[in-house]
């Protein structure tokens, strides 16, 4: 009560008396969730589930002033204690997220470790409260990474249970049963082995976790207790006048025992027996049929990881109107109010909207990125003046969850399967009804001085618009994935002629004159230092650089003092695959460069077919010289659409990301359309 008081704006007092009264409502999602009132009402007790979760490791519960759903009692029966304890089928889950394998488009892509040909590899687990009996089973989960064939020989304590045999880049999940003799109160291994037997072919093979189900005492482990109990208990397990189970272990006589069968509706078990007989021990009938207990005790009973006052945010009102929304993580909020106080000077309707309001209203306060995906559809259809555009602020990263430590998921990255693996897809997030509807850009800054540095840079953007206005076109050497050159040139068509730099950079006429990379990359710089307003790339790429060898790598950022900073096009390869942990790509490095670099890049995060690159290449000059859309993400999310009507590759589109400001205006005279969404009409009935 003393907690909760001042977060719900009452006194301890009032507290007390509403959890008397019941009147505190506890929810989870969608759902009400039952509470039991502590003896004195000086707090209340619930059941909490924990999550599954690629995103986060918190499950969060919201408790509001309203009239709750106090938990039902069961009859415990007073009864006297089993005669013999029995036990009942636990299982223990073992899983480490270590390794973050992102070329299978699988739904978890964090394993625990790898093996190959000839390699073994122990895993240890520990079981608590072993009983008697002779049956135990194992649930592994594996995958397979090469195509190859893979062969592993699975052991327990050193005694071979199992073997696995399958071929190709597929999960595969071995269930086997085995003694339960062999197992151990305490300490365990499973040890996994990969034969050599392949053809002579290097296999990879993963593992992800697995589970072993035994024999569990009815013991409580550290004061608590999950535990199955069947309506038909073996004579072991009960008293021969009553259905008794009886569950011992515990330091105090302060047991609380549940029927968690069902989750948010848990019934508080009442009279019960607690005795001693070497420990604390409680004992109860079950109610008929199976169900799931808990009993706990002492410090087996959890408080809350954190508990937070709710500001209220009312992102589901129609009445908002904003044209451009910044989403922010409240540590970047300062930041991206600088951005959005940026927007609002050039005319448009700026809303900051934090990133934890968003999965407070579009996900039960859950941290999941399809939420900001539905925040955005919500707004698109519902607000009174609809987003056109969405600043995400902050670097993103496929380690959600901050495994690795480096801090650098500020604003989550949508992972997407490609045939080439799992790369981050911005552009869903503004993707709905089968059409692109609003342009996304990333601002992959990591504090608000890095927000403030950008927006300086946009204000020097704006400034300078239209006075070079060139168009600099570059290709890489031409091979089996493309005919770069031709592709180039084939871009001048659609782009007015006074607008194209007088010299195009390609390596293949570079080379044929006797240059090298270096006459190139030199070339580049000067063109630059000239001034450019777009830079258009057709090539191969890395996540460091422009063509293998090297045209502009993020080596060369650093040095980078180009007053007139270009909006780059890179038809490539990973250039702006920032959702890599710990590391920033080379169209990260361009904009947030100070001082020179680029005012945004769009370019994939994942890999891109070279004629499918040169449809979307096509269609967005169309969008900006042929249909005149002045400002970089209409233009973006024009071609987007323009490339699906034409029956492009489907993937590929998802991976083609903005990474700078989605309103930046690219030619002078740039206009902002606004999406007005039709006010609600009260009908007023006959009457009133």
């Amino acid at each position: 009560a003393d907690e909760i008081a001042p977060l719900l704006g009452l006194s301890a007092k009032k507290i007390k008396k509403r959890i008397k009264k019941g009147y505190l409502q506890l929810r989870h999602r969608d759902g009400e969730v039952a509470w039991q009132a502590a003896t004195d009402n000086s707090g209340l007790y619930f059941y909490a589930e924990g999550i599954d979760s690629l995103y986060t490791i918190d499950n969060v519960y919201w408790l509001k002033k309203g009239k709750g759903q106090k938990m039902t009692t069961a009859d415990g029966g007073s009864p006297s204690p089993a005669l013999v304890q029995g036990s009942f089928t636990a299982t223990q889950h073992s899983e480490q997220d270590k390794i973050a394998v992102l070329v299978q488009a699988t739904a978890d892509y964090w394993y625990w470790d790898w093996l190959t040909n000839g390699s073994s590899k122990d895993f240890g687990f520990n079981l608590n409260g072993l009983a008697g009996g002779t049956n135990a089973s194992l649930k592994l989960q594996l995958q397979g990474f090469s195509e190859t064939d893979h062969d592993i020989d699975v052991l327990i304590n050193g005694v071979a249970v199992a073997s696995a045999n399958w071929s190709g880049p597929v999960d595969k999940t071995l269930s086997v049963e085995f003694d339960a003799g062999l197992l151990l109160e305490g300490g365990n291994t499973l040890t996994l082995i990969h034969g050599p037997r392949n053809g002579g072919e290097t296999s990879f093979v993963y593992l992800n976790a697995f589970d072993v189900s035994y024999p569990h005492s009815y013991v409580a482990v550290a004061d608590g207790l999950a535990f199955m109990a069947a309506g038909e208990l073996s004579s072991e397990t009960l008293n021969a006048e009553a259905k008794v189970l009886t569950v011992s272990g515990f330091s105090s006589a302060d047991i609380k025992l549940l029927d968690i069968s069902s989750p948010l509706r848990p019934k508080w078990i009442e009279d019960t027996t607690i005795d001693s007989a070497g420990s604390q021990r409680i004992s109860f009938v079950p109610g008929e049929g199976s169900g799931s207990y808990l009993a706990v005790a002492g410090a087996a009973i959890k408080t809350p990881a954190w508990v937070r006052k709710d500001t209220v945010s009312r992102l589901r009102k129609p009445r908002n109107r904003a044209d451009y929304v910044v989403i922010a993580p409240v540590e970047l909020a300062d930041g991206a109010r600088a951005l959005a106080d940026y927007q609002a000077g050039k005319g448009l309707h700026a809303k900051v909207v934090l990133l934890e309001d968003i999965y407070d209203e579009f996900n039960g306060g859950i941290e999941d990125p399809s939420a900001i995906q539905r925040f955005l559809s919500y707004a698109w259809n519902n607000w009174r003046l609809a987003p056109r555009y969405a600043a995400l602020v902050g670097d993103g990263s496929y380690d959600h969850r901050d495994l690795l430590g480096l801090g650098d998921s500020l604003v989550p990255a949508w992972m997407t399967a490609t045939p080439n693996g799992l790369f981050a897809a911005d552009n869903l997030y503004g993707r709905f009804a089968n059409e692109q509807k609003i342009a996304i850009g990333r601002i992959p800054v990591h504090d608000n001085a890095g927000m403030y540095s950008y927006v300086d840079k946009l204000t020097a953007w704006q400034a300078g618009l239209g006075a070079s206005g060139k168009v600099q076109l570059m290709a890489d050497n031409d091979d089996v994935a493309g005919a770069f050159t031709d592709d180039s040139n084939g871009l001048k068509s659609l782009i007015p002629g006074g607008k194209l730099a007088a010299d195009d950079i390609y390596l293949k006429d570079i080379f044929a004159d006797g240059g090298d990379i270096n006459t190139a990359r030199t070339a580049l710089l000067s063109a630059l230092n000239a001034g450019r307003d777009n830079v258009n790339y057709l090539g191969h790429g890395g996540m460091d650089r422009f063509t293998a060898e090297g045209l502009l790598t993020t080596a060369d950022v650093s040095g980078l003092t180009n007053a007139r900073t270009p909006f780059v096009n890179a038809l490539s390869c990973v250039i702006n695959r920032f959702a890599v942990a710990g590391y920033d790509s080379l169209g990260e490095e361009l904009v947030l460069r100070n001082g020179g670099g680029a005012i945004a890049v769009w370019s994939p995060t994942g890999l891109s077919q070279n004629p499918s690159a040169v449809l979307l290449n096509r269609a967005l000059y169309e969008s900006i010289y042929t249909d005149g859309k002045k400002v970089f993400g209409d233009a973006i999310v024009a071609a987007l659409n323009k490339y699906a009507a034409r029956g492009g590759v489907e993937w590929m589109p998802k991976v083609y990301t903005l990474l700078g400001d989605p309103a930046l205006p690219i030619l002078p005279g740039a206009h902002y359309a606004h999406k007005r969404n039709a006010r609600p009409v009260r009908v007023r009935k006959s009457g009133e």
